[in-house]
């Protein structure tokens, strides 16, 4: 029986220094003084810069714009990005594809998940910025509707950081989604320039 008692007592020790040690690597992974963002792929599609000259900082609603920053890239996203390198609806968004999915490639080649994007400002009025690739856990059934799965992982990325994680998206309807489902937003708009003439109006002049 004291040998039974014992080997117990061992197990849960092991099992209780591989917690620890688990922790330890999330702690370093995800410290907690850091500024952490989720951008869904309408932000690396339809941003005025692409990804490696967006100053992420002042979209995360900090007024510490020198905080280091983790952009957090769930495999979804790489997947999306890959179906509109081929399948975009223009040739910009083919483009903006195809070159996000070349800087993420190199960032994540080497080995591990994490990468820099951006060295911190020589003024220091910027931190760094870290890029993340957030994989699916293992058996994890991904949801019918992408921009559901993408607040999904958002929300576990914000588990996993015990902190605030900002979505960054173009989409209204993905916006209003994760602002439901408790998530922090940046919903970004881009000019819309002047209304187009009303061609119904202008052809009823053009007969009358």
């Amino acid at each position: 029986m004291s040998g039974l008692v014992r080997q117990e007592i061992e197990r849960q020790g092991e099992l209780l220094a591989e917690a620890i040690k688990d922790l330890q690597e999330q702690i370093l992974r995800w410290p907690p003084d850091y500024l952490y963002a989720v951008a869904d792929t309408s932000f690396y599609i339809e941003h005025e810069d692409k990804l490696e000259d967006i100053d992420l900082a002042p979209l995360l609603d900090s007024v510490w714009l020198d905080k280091r920053v983790t952009l957090i890239v769930p495999v979804i996203i790489l997947d999306e990005l890959d179906g509109l390198k081929q399948r975009g609806p223009t040739q910009h968004a083919k483009w903006r594809a195809s070159y996000t999915l070349g800087v993420f490639d190199r960032i994540f080649a080497k080995p591990g998940s994490q990468g820099v994007l951006r060295q911190p400002a020589a003024d220091r009025t910027r931190g760094g910025v870290l890029a993340d690739l957030l994989f699916d856990p293992p058996r994890h059934e991904r949801l019918p509707i992408p921009d559901d799965e993408i607040i999904d992982r958002a929300l576990a990325a914000r588990a996993l950081t015990g902190t605030e994680v900002t979505l960054l998206t173009f989409d209204t309807s993905q916006a209003a989604r994760a602002r439901l489902a408790g998530l922090a937003v940046n919903k970004l708009t881009r000019p819309l320039g002047e209304e187009p003439g009303n061609t119904h109006r202008k052809a009823s002049a053009a007969s009358s």
